[in-house]
């Protein structure tokens, strides 16, 4: 199905009324303002077909820039089984922006006196074991230098309330010195929302809905819960190694403050300017929020704050930015205050490449010139084709920091595109070639693949490879947040190997 027709200026205007009054805008802008909007809007539009047509794209994105609105549009199928287009009030699980609202709720109630910064969270969750109640104080789950893992262990069929899921937690090793540096945690987040639940006298989500969604006016973001239908929800699709699915649209049944809450495009953009406009947060509380806690990444423009990434760049604006993932979906809401920019992009395909469109975006509306996608290939496949197959992670130590017990993945090959597959939730990730000798998720640069072969490796003996073999086999070598992870490939046998089909852009 073609997208819908490109919204004018002033369609655009129109359709948002309702979160952003256009008389932000006033007085008229001029001839040439007007005539710059549309030349964005077109050039927006471009990119965002091309990410369409050759990756696959389904969603919505807005953009604006200094604060008046250029694009707000939908693309592509909410549900592919019944034919249901996306539009601009398409509803979609936000997966870890949903950390900037735990973020915010902290820092209310903080300004309420209930809650400080610097206080160990053993003061608010006693039942933590010493070892983490103690030295591990608020601010640290905020900043996500608390040393947890990533993960906390859970299944897509379990219902788990934010008791359980902090007894969890208690038993989790800590893998750093909390304070040392950063490192991602949704683990940690759960438990700033089971700190809210503790001190704010009511449940974890009735507090969101009243004091940070109703203050904000964001009438369509909400809590996922179980499997309660919630209207004008898209379904999200992702790839299996056998094809096309639908994975879960939560990490779980019950309440997930780390990931667990769905929104609209336009619910995200005015919560973007509800964080600065005071009626969410008071200002000292607001630039804290903002305020670099800790380096994250090689440059020195990149840090965290309190639930949002910082980028500083060349000029020293800082570009605020919180990007979602799931299987079946990814997110992303970017906002530079000082240039009136804020950017949204919302989809429902879990191949989706957020950043990359992002950063698009941005530059269109900077005037800066802009590559439109390829299509993600590797430019010799014969280079990784003799090491597709089976990686047992299990026991290397990423199974605890993802916390899973079956940490098996998978190198499949589709028409020279490669994916990696995980069994643990029968999902696949295309992967691109960073260089002839690195594989990286199509999506971010976060996780490098690479192999290393043995000095008697035969491409040919694979094919024979089975659970007696002694055949020397390739090393996958998995790097992430500067750790390298090593698995042996497993028997040939070991599961089907069969790739996922070739992806129909629409």
């Amino acid at each position: 199905m073609a997208p819908a027709p490109r919204l004018s200026l002033a369609l655009v205007c129109a359709a948002i009324t309702s979160f952003f009054s256009c008389s932000r805008a006033t007085p008229m802008p001029s001839q040439a303002v007007v005539a710059e909007q549309q030349t964005h809007e077109s050039a927006i539009d471009g990119l965002i077909d091309s990410y369409v047509h050759e990756r696959g794209f389904a969603g919505v994105v807005f953009a604006e820039f200094h604060d008046r609105p250029v694009l707000f549009k939908a693309y592509g199928l909410a549900n592919r089984e019944e034919g249901v287009d996306n539009t601009n009030e398409t509803r979609f699980p936000i997966a870890s922006i949903s950390k900037t609202f735990v973020a915010a709720a902290v820092l209310r109630l903080v300004a309420d006196g209930k809650i400080s910064l610097d206080a160990p969270i053993g003061k608010y969750l006693p039942s933590l074991p010493k070892r983490i109640g103690e030295p591990v104080t608020v601010k640290m789950l905020l900043a996500h230098t608390s040393g947890l893992p990533r993960e906390m262990p859970m299944e897509p069929t379990e219902t788990l309330d934010l008791k359980t899921q902090v007894s969890r937690i208690a038993a989790l090793p800590l893998g750093q010195k909390p304070g040392l540096k950063f490192g991602y945690s949704n683990a940690g987040y759960v438990l700033l929302g089971a700190i809210v639940q503790a001190t704010c006298g009511r449940s974890y989500e009735a507090y969101l809905a009243n004091e940070i969604f109703g203050r904000a006016k964001l009438t369509d973001t909400g809590q996922i819960l179980g499997t309660s239908p919630v209207d004008h929800l898209a379904v999200g699709y992702g790839l299996g190694r056998t094809g096309l699915t639908r994975p879960p649209r939560a990490r779980h049944l019950g309440i997930y403050p780390a990931g667990g809450l769905y929104s609209t495009a336009g619910d995200l953009a005015r919560w973007a300017h509800a964080l600065d406009d005071g009626s969410v947060l008071p200002p000292e509380l607001s630039r804290e929020m903002f305020r670099a806690q800790v380096r994250e990444g090689d440059s020195p423009g990149d840090s965290t704050g309190y639930g949002w990434s910082l980028r500083s760049d060349a000029s020293g604006r800082v570009f605020r930015i919180i990007a979602g993932s799931g299987d079946g979906g990814k997110t992303i809401l970017l906002r530079e205050p000082t240039l009136g920019l804020t950017v949204v992009v919302l989809s429902n395909i879990g191949e989706t490449p957020i950043v990359d469109i992002s950063k698009g975006i941005v530059a269109l509306l900077m005037d800066r010139p802009v590559k439109k996608p390829q299509a993600c290939r590797v430019a010799d496949a014969s280079a990784f084709r003799d090491l597709e197959g089976d990686y047992d992670f299990s026991g290397t130590g990423l199974d605890v920091q993802m916390a899973k017990r079956d940490m098996r993945v998978a190198l499949i090959e589709q028409d020279g595109r490669f994916f990696l597959w995980e069994a643990s939730d029968n999902s696949a990730e295309l992967l691109c070639e960073k260089d002839k000798e690195t594989l990286v998720l199509s999506y971010t640069n976060e996780i490098a693949i690479t192999f290393e072969r043995p000095e008697a490796f035969d491409p040919e003996a694979e094919k024979v490879h089975d659970a007696k073999s002694t055949t020397p086999q390739p090393t996958m070598v998995f790097t992430w947040d500067d750790k390298a992870y090593r698995a042996p490939r497993a028997p040939f046998n070991n599961a089907p190997r069969k790739a996922p089909p070739k992806k129909r852009a629409h």
